[in-house]
């Protein structure tokens, strides 16, 4: 029969889902995992109250297992879910924009209907990506790569990413993850302004040549 203990989160890794649980009773702080959670158990933040377990691993080695936040898992009520997270002005601004650009494309400079239409699947397929490894991260399975995740944002699904990042609050507090994301965002509208804009590209050719032609 495990014995329950008491301590408190004092660290804690969203993305890669683990973290470390001081014990009430002194001694030394001890590991936990996502996959160790409770059923029904929000993950963890830094200063949470938990109850736990001490159990060996196949290696020998202490960790928590069972833990369950206080207040958050009561027999018979359904687990904590927490709000998604609210656009910022510079995402909602990005989208917009995105969108305007593909439309003013297709019915100003006769560029293919059929672009907007795959990126509007591939922004599907981006959700419902960052939303499977959302999924991972919670059961503590294989986890989808970051290289993959941003790959299909260079594509043109990074307004799908948006989306699920802040539906399911996921990839929001990682710094390098966000500044690599942003610049996919920045690459793909510029890349699709030369399509969707006949003259933007006459520009950049033309520019091209000059600078070809000077060297």
């Amino acid at each position: 029969m495990l014995t329950t203990r008491v301590g408190e989160v004092v660290r804690w890794d969203n993305d890669r889902g683990f973290g470390f649980i001081a014990p009430d009773d002194g001694g030394s702080n001890v590991f936990v995992h996502v996959s160790d959670l409770a059923p029904g158990s929000p993950r963890p933040h830094v200063g949470d109250r938990v109850d736990y377990a001490l159990q060996r691993d196949d290696r020998g080695r202490m960790h928590a297992a069972r833990v369950a936040v206080h207040g958050a898992v009561d027999e018979g009520v359904a687990p904590v879910r927490r709000r998604p997270q609210r656009w910022s002005v510079i995402e909602m601004l990005a989208v917009l924009g995105f969108a305007v650009m593909l439309a003013t494309g297709v019915l100003l400079y006769d560029m293919s209907i059929a672009i907007p239409l795959v990126v509007g699947l591939i922004s599907f397929v981006t959700a419902f990506a960052y939303a499977d490894d959302k999924r991972r991260a919670e059961e503590g399975r294989w986890r989808t790569s970051e290289s993959s995740l941003l790959l299909l944002c260079l594509l043109g699904g990074w307004p799908g990413a948006i989306a699920a990042m802040r539906w399911y609050r996921h990839k929001t507090t990682k710094a390098s993850f966000v500044g690599a994301f942003w610049v996919t965002v920045f690459v793909t509208l510029i890349a699709f302004t030369l399509i969707a804009f006949p003259a933007a590209r006459e520009a950049v050719i033309t520019s091209l040549e000059l600078m070809s032609g000077g060297a």
